[in-house]
């Protein structure tokens, strides 16, 4: 999952950043090779939520692992202060 500031829905004008990528095997349910049905079901991060807390704090919420699997959650990531494009001011729950 990215996030990019834009200029409209299809322009993107400033950096890129990968803001999330499936790291935690939580994140990753799902994935792999079925040979029986012989497709590839992909590690799913995905639907970016902004939260704002009642402190005014920044949180990304998203849904991780296959929405097939009984192991579909919601991850977290907040935002710590700074530049909103750098990674090292992000943080990452380590669990649904």
């Amino acid at each position: 999952m990215y996030l990019s500031e834009l200029k409209n829905p299809w322009t993107v004008t400033g950096p890129i950043l990968e803001l999330v990528n499936p790291e935690y095997d939580w994140e990753r349910v799902g994935y792999g090779y079925s040979a029986s049905e012989d497709i590839w079901y992909p590690a799913v991060i995905e639907g970016a939520t902004p939260i704002y807390g009642d402190n005014g704090e920044l949180f990304v919420l998203y849904a991780a692992s296959g929405y097939w699997t009984t192991e579909y959650c919601v991850g977290q990531m907040k935002f710590l202060g700074g530049d909103l494009f750098d990674a090292n001011n992000w943080e990452k729950s380590p669990q649904p």
